[in-house]
């Protein structure tokens, strides 16, 4: 077998023109590896023991992120947990999940409780400019909605605007709170605002009839329609933001950044390319298309350009799978949600994912 030097020395060698293109891939990519690696505090520390902290919110069940009967942390957003831990170690249940709520994240992610926050926080500017947090990558395209009890008898924001006084529950230190406030002040002048701290007390007050509707995000709030407790509900039509949600690290280290986004890119590559958990294998070891051995690391250099092993992709899909899979296994046709892709389609299929070029 060629080792990751022969091929590097090999490289410009006067390839002949049938192997050309293949060659010359092999020469960037070797010189990417050679080239001074991003060094940083977090990623030096988190290569060293091996796993890093991973914080994520109870939400609704297994199909967001929850504990399952084994006490194992299961959901879309615990995924890409798992995700980033096998780009990093080849493992991916080398992760600490860490509890954290809205009110608490940054501060978690400061303290250095937590390297990375995996739930629905919205990239936003302030967020990047003032919170000094950075989010990679985006894993889900969402927006702000309602959902009311069927008593009230409004099943979408006009009908609400009509319907007389009306109580809104939302969660404190949230976009949806702003923007609920944005809403109150320009159209909705009859709706008053409870805000509430907690993820709990937001659903009891809610179930208790103290407040007639709650906004969230609409994927948090399909999944929490299903509750028994709350009794009948009706989730609105309407979308009033735009809530782009990703993973969020601290802002004071390139190289775990930049993990992370390629983590992530990595399974919305591997869709986009139609590998999948089951067929990875065989298709490292018969597909010599250049994009899927760059992607699984038959041409060497990406890996080492990120400071981990060349097989990271390889890892990441022979254990979590593609994008489409986590989405399908979690909250679409494999899972109770139901929830169509949308905007969270490949871009091929006219949705907005779209992973930037892997070379």
């Amino acid at each position: 077998m060629i080792g990751h030097a022969d091929r590097c020395r090999t490289a410009g060698r006067g390839p002949s023109p049938r192997n050309a293109t293949a060659s010359a891939a092999v020469a960037i990519l070797c010189a990417l590896a050679a080239s001074p690696a991003w060094a940083g505090a977090t990623f030096d520390r988190l290569k060293a023991q091996g796993s890093f902290k991973c914080g994520v919110v109870r939400q609704a069940g297994v199909a967001i992120g929850d504990v399952d009967a084994t006490g194992q942390w299961r959901g879309f957003f615990p995924d890409f947990c798992r995700v980033v831990a096998a780009a990093l170690t080849g493992d991916p249940d080398r992760v600490e999940y860490v509890l954290v709520a809205a009110r608490n994240r940054m501060k978690v992610l400061h303290d250095r409780e937590a390297d990375v926050v995996m739930q629905n926080a919205t990239l936003t500017l302030t967020r990047e400019a003032v919170e000094q947090v950075s989010f990679p990558a985006i894993y889900y395209y969402d927006g702000q909605g309602f959902m009311g009890h069927v008593g009230l008898r409004a099943r979408n924001l006009a009908e609400l605007r009509s319907a007389g006084k009306a109580k809104a529950c939302v969660l404190t230190s949230t976009t949806t709170e702003m923007g609920l406030r944005e809403l109150v002040a320009t159209t909705h002048p009859n709706v008053e605002i409870l805000p509430v701290d907690t993820q709990d007390g937001y659903f009891t007050s809610f179930a208790l009839r103290q407040c007639d509707i709650v906004s969230h995000d609409r994927l948090f709030l399909s999944a929490h329609s299903r509750r028994k407790d709350l009794g009948e509900v009706v989730v609105f039509p309407d979308v009033i933001s735009k809530e782009p949600l990703g993973p969020m690290v601290r802002a004071d280290d390139r190289a775990w950044e930049l993990l992370v986004r390629w983590a992530v890119h990595a399974t919305i590559q591997a869709e986009e390319l139609g590998l999948t958990s089951a067929n990875v294998a065989a298709r490292r070891a018969s597909d010599k298309s250049p994009p899927v051995q760059r992607l699984l690391g038959g041409i060497p250099g990406l890996g080492a350009a990120l400071g981990v092993a060349d097989d990271w992709a390889l890892r990441i899909i022979e254990t979590s799978g593609n994008y489409g899979e986590i989405y399908d296994r979690n909250l679409g046709a494999g899972s109770d949600l139901k929830v169509e892709r949308g905007l969270n389609q490949l871009w091929t299929k006219g949705g907005l994912l779209y992973a930037p070029p892997m070379r």
